[in-house]
């Protein structure tokens, strides 16, 4: 029987499906003496190695190598060109582009690698009503997307600067309640998290796809979108981690190497590890293990 790609790739999403990633800790990244006193609250890392934090206290960004060595800061606090109100969330697009969303500012900055400012969202004398911009993500159809603090949706805005929005109160029984964070898979989907644990899904366009409940009640930290399914990890230690499949199956995963008293602030997912910012200013590289399932 002769395989077409379209087969191929039908077959390889029944594989992903058939297993349960194993999170195993490979190592841990200790904060340089620069972040001895800072309190972070975000992590995310590019294709490249470079690893970005954010501490929204003190407002600023870190570009941090894969040794610990802290290479760059940016920010401070301000409403300048490439200063900061409350960093919130913060996503590297491409590995060349980094993008903030800066709270209290009411706008979305794009830094290049090196950290250097390039431009913000909405740009000088735009009025576009981001309102408080509490997570970012974007996918690699070049849709760029903010969640709103203040109204509970997500605006889209796609490479012709079209704008539209998702998962407000339009969307009845499906809309937005209380999310918290935003991201998109390989395949151009976007997934929002409620505070609950509730996962929402839509399409590259807004299409509200399905509603993913947990199977147990989650005070939900962070999630992470990887081509083998979501991570969801809840708040305090110790942590706690679940597999959340493109169907929406709930599974905890088995217990992984974390210290008892470690809690997960923050995570992402680059080059085929997980990394995960802990309540220490730790950063724990984690190989993704796949375990083939009975059917």
């Amino acid at each position: 029987m002769k395989i077409t790609p379209a087969k191929f790739c039908f077959l390889m999403l029944i594989l992903l499906q058939l297993s349960v990633a194993q999170i195993r800790l490979s190592r841990i990244i200790e904060p340089d003496t620069t972040l001895a006193d800072k309190s972070l609250s975000a992590v995310a890392v590019s294709p490249f190695g470079d690893i970005y934090l954010i501490e929204s206290r003190q407002h600023q960004i870190f570009r941090m190598d894969a040794t610990g060595k802290i290479i760059r800061t940016s920010g401070g606090y301000g409403w300048e060109q490439g200063q900061l109100d409350i960093p919130m969330d913060l996503f590297v697009a491409s590995g060349l582009d980094v993008l903030v969303a800066d709270y209290n500012n009411r706008r979305i900055q794009r830094f290049d690698r090196e950290l250097n400012f390039l431009s913000h969202y909405p740009s000088e004398g735009e009025v576009a009503g981001i309102l408080y911009p509490r997570s970012v993500t974007a996918n690699r159809f070049g849709d760029l997307y903010l969640l709103n603090d203040e109204t509970n949706a997500i605006r889209r805005i796609d490479l012709n600067g079209e704008i539209s929005s998702i998962g407000g109160y339009s969307y009845g029984d499906l809309a937005l309640r209380n999310p918290i964070q935003i991201r998109c898979d390989v395949a151009g989907r976007l997934y929002a998290l409620d505070r609950g644990g509730m996962i929402h899904l839509f399409d590259r366009f807004g299409l509200a796809l399905r509603q993913m409940p947990p199977p147990d009640t989650l005070r939900a930290a962070g999630m992470i979108a990887m081509p083998q399914g979501l991570l969801v990890f809840g708040k305090g230690a110790p942590a706690v981690l679940y597999r959340v499949s493109w169907e929406g199956r709930w599974k905890v995963l088995p217990s992984i190497e974390f210290a008892a008293d470690w809690a997960l602030v923050s995570g992402d997912y680059a080059d085929g590890r997980v990394y995960f910012l802990t309540d220490h200013a730790q950063v724990l590289v984690c190989e993704i293990e796949d375990e083939p399932v009975a059917p």
